[in-house]
């Protein structure tokens, strides 16, 4: 009876399938493979665009998509359904030549790109450029740190890359104006051990740009960073600081919020803000309650009762009448200990993000269930 069901009916259960656990996913479209032609030719196609590549059926699945070496011999179907390819948790069981083939053969299709940690190096750059589909391209732990010149002349044409998350070390980018960011840019997420002078490049980044993360290893001065902001803090809706960050001078929440009009989603070290979270501007309020700032999740690493409390007024007196969601984060170099005082004052805060989040009803954008304040442990 299988067999003779109607290919929309098949398409309409292969669907379904697409939808399961990922460990359970490519095991049941490869079942539905094999039940006749009309299954086979519905979930091939599932079933190579997100495969679940591990150390056991690595090997297998480079002789399907790379039945050889010789990029004009023997070309396979298989290779242009293939659209999301994770090889972050191989370790040694590829090469950088055979990263660099794989690329080659995908590149008609490729969309989502999770490079490995050690077989993706500079020789997979020139094979990535060739993937003009791609829209998210993941190089966070690779472990050769990519100079960012070398990767951005290898990316900058990519017309649809969206999302680019990558490790990078300090280069003299500024003296080559050819090296450009990708146009349609809109997240970035950058680490590695880098300092302040390369946050001038940054200031080239498209307009598309929307989140932005840095988490460097080495300390970086505030003065590049608030000279950042104000050229793309415009239309940042997400923006996480966790690089420690020098040269401060009583910097309040103001100051970070003021280059950040769209902000809706901000990570900083509550250290780097003044103790008090002041909303003003040398007296003059920059929101109050009939002009709320669109914030609605913050997280701070570091915080004290006086940083709860702050954030508590200006929520009730409308000045972050939109923020719903309140993460304060303790690390495990944290001195502090927490008092009945700090755990009463956050129990009060998440009592109220409830409230407004209830309040807010269909209007809400964010579920009751998420908002609220809580205390995160981290190491």
């Amino acid at each position: 009876m299988a067999a003779t069901l109607p290919p929309e009916i098949i398409l309409h259960i292969v669907s379904h399938i697409e939808r399961l656990p990922w460990h359970l996913r490519q095991r049941e479209l490869w079942a539905a493979t094999l039940v006749s032609r009309s299954w086979y030719f519905a979930a091939v196609p599932a079933l190579y665009h997100t495969p679940s590549i591990s150390s056991k059926n690595f090997t297998r699945f480079v002789r399907t998509i790379c039945p050889s070496i010789n990029a004009h011999i023997r070309r396979t179907k298989f290779s242009t359904m293939v659209k999301n390819l994770n090889m972050s948790s191989l370790i040694h069981d590829s090469s950088r030549s055979l990263t660099a083939r794989i690329l080659i053969r995908l590149k008609e299709g490729l969309e989502v790109f999770d490079a490995p940690r050690t077989s993706f190096a500079i020789n997979c750059l020139a094979a990535l450029s060739k993937c003009q589909h791609l829209r998210q391209l993941n190089l966070i732990l690779v472990t050769e740190t990519l100079s960012l010149r070398q990767l951005l002349h290898s990316i900058s044409k990519l017309p649809r890359l969206e999302s680019l998350s990558m490790r990078c070390k300090d280069a003299p980018v500024a003296n080559h104006p050819d090296v450009s960011w990708p146009p349609s840019l809109k997240s970035l997420e950058v680490s590695g051990s880098f300092t302040s002078r390369i946050l001038d490049h940054f200031r080239l980044l498209p307009r598309t740009l929307t989140s932005l993360t840095i988490d460097g290893t080495s300390q970086i001065d505030y003065g590049a960073l608030e000279a950042l902001l104000k050229v793309i803090g415009h239309g940042l809706e997400s923006l996480h600081l966790r690089s420690y960050f020098i040269g401060f001078h009583n910097e309040t929440l103001s100051d970070w919020l003021r280059h950040l009009p769209k902000l809706k989603s901000l990570y900083v070290s509550g250290s780097q803000i003044g103790g008090s979270l002041n909303i003003s501007d040398g007296g003059k309020r920059l929101y109050d309650s009939h002009n709320s700032h669109p914030l609605k999740q913050l997280e701070l690493e570091g915080f004290d009762l006086e940083i709860i409390e702050s954030v508590f007024d200006l929520v009730a007196d409308g000045y972050l009448g939109c923020l719903r969601q309140v993460i304060f984060i303790r690390t495990s170099c944290t001195t502090r200990r927490l008092t009945r005082h700090d755990l009463q004052s956050v129990h009060e805060l998440d009592d109220l993000l409830r409230a407004l989040a209830r309040e807010d009803g269909t209007r809400a954008s964010m579920e009751e269930d998420q908002a609220g304040a809580e205390i995160v442990e981290m190491c």
